[in-house]
C-alpha cells in the first residue's frame, strides 16, 4: 500500500482514490508507474492517473486483444486529427502516430474539463511481445526501451503498463535496472533485481 498510486479523491465517492498502479524507482533519476491496462470501468481514472501525476510517456507493452481476449481498451483515439476520445472528464486528441515493424509511437494532446490548457503526451506501444512469451526481437524492444527512456526529462513518472501490469511490465522495468547495473559491474543479478522491485 505504501507505493500506490493515489488518485484525487472524487467529491461523496470515497474510494474514487484507487486505482490498479504503483510507483516503482527507476534509475538515473527515472521514476516508474507499473499500471494494469485500463479497462472500460477504468478508463476516466487511467486519464485521471495520467492528469495528476503529470505523466509524458507511456510504455504499452499489450496489444487490445491477444489470442481472442481484451486485454485493454483503447485509450486513444483511432485516427490522426480524427474525432477525439472523450470520456467524462477528458478530450483526448491523436496529434502524430509513426509506426515500426515492432512498435508504434503516438503523440496525443489531453485537455480536462473545467482546467486551462493542454499536455502532451507519448506513448510508445510495444505490439510484439505476446503474453507469457518473449519479445519477437531483443533489437526492437531495445529501441522502444532507449526511445522512451532517452529524454532530458527524468522528473515525471513514466507508465508502464501490459494487461495485468505485472509480467511484461515488471521486465521492462527490470531491464532498465539491469541494464544500469551491467554497465557498472562485471555482472547482473537477476534474482535480486526483481526481488527488491516486489
Amino acid at each position: 500500500d505504501h507505493n500506490r498510486v493515489k488518485l484525487e479523491k472524487v467529491e461523496g465517492q470515497p474510494l474514487s482514490d484507487y486505482i490498479n498502479a504503483s510507483h516503482v524507482q527507476g534509475t538515473n533519476g527515472r521514476k516508474y508507474i507499473a499500471s494494469q491496462g485500463p479497462k472500460k470501468k477504468t478508463l476516466t481514472d487511467f486519464w485521471r492517473m495520467i492528469w495528476e501525476q503529470k505523466v509524458e510517456r507511456i510504455a504499452m507493452l499489450t496489444n487490445l486483444v491477444e489470442n481472442g481476449a481484451i486485454k485493454c481498451v483503447r485509450y486513444w483515439p483511432k485516427e490522426v486529427n480524427g474525432d477525439p476520445l472523450k470520456s467524462e472528464r477528458f478530450t483526448v486528441k491523436l496529434l502524430k502516430e509513426d509506426v515500426w515493424p515492432d512498435f508504434t509511437r503516438r503523440q496525443m494532446e489531453v485537455s480536462k474539463k473545467g482546467s486551462n490548457g493542454a499536455r502532451h503526451v507519448t506513448q510508445y506501444h510495444y505490439t510484439t511481445w505476446p503474453d507469457h512469451g518473449v519479445p519477437s526481437h531483443a533489437t526492437a524492444l531495445w529501441r522502444l526501451f532507449r526511445k522512451l527512456t532517452h529524454v532530458a526529462n527524468n522528473t515525471e513518472p513514466i507508465i508502464v503498463h501490459c494487461s495485468a501490469g505485472v509480467g511484461r511490465t515488471g521486465t521492462l522495468i527490470a531491464m532498465d535496472h539491469l541494464l544500469d547495473q551491467a554497465s557498472k559491474e562485471n555482472g547482473i543479478d537477476v534474482y535480486a533485481c526483481v526481488t527488491a522491485l516486489r
